[in-house]
């Protein structure tokens, strides 16, 4: 994202969700060191804070939904203030510090790689020769989570 030397103003924080669109989508931003981009949450669930979601298949622009496939999908991004209700817009973090939400039965461990999980939650990726888990990462854990269903701080790099 290049938006170096830009002078963009927003009428919106980046915390805002409304039901009417308040830019144009695919707005990206910069807030406070962090990365933004301005989607729909086109799918059939909310997206609740620290979750991840993808693009969605089927539609054009920035149509978003809450990832349901583990491992396969790439988090599009993280929301980051208020849960993106169904059928409204609002701002994901790509890139920057954050908090994510782990899995039930996943831990983290400060500098894990995390990658989707399923219903926009995250885990780490592990490696073994008894059971290798892959995935993309798009985010470091920075703090432990030794629970599951638990938040951990992270810097989220989406692509």
């Amino acid at each position: 994202m290049a938006v170096y030397g830009s002078n963009q103003y927003f009428f919106e924080p980046v915390s805002a969700v409304t039901t009417s669109p308040g830019t144009d989508l695919g707005t990206q931003r910069i807030d406070q060191g962090n990365e933004f981009v301005y989607v729909y949450n086109g799918g059939g669930a909310d997206i609740s804070t620290g979750r991840g979601c993808v693009l969605a298949t089927g539609v054009s622009g920035y149509t978003v939904t809450v990832s349901s496939v583990s491992t396969v999908d790439v988090m599009f991004g993280v929301v980051k203030y208020n849960t993106l209700t169904t059928g409204a817009y609002g701002w994901l973090q790509k890139r920057g510090f954050g908090s994510v939400v782990m899995a039930s039965a996943d831990s983290a461990i400060v500098g894990g790689n995390l990658c989707a999980a399923g219903n926009g939650l995250f885990r780490q990726i592990t490696s073994g020769a008894s059971s290798p888990l892959p995935g993309v990462p798009v985010a470091r854990a920075l703090t432990e989570a030794a629970s599951a269903a638990s938040d951990v701080g992270a810097y989220i790099f989406c692509p």
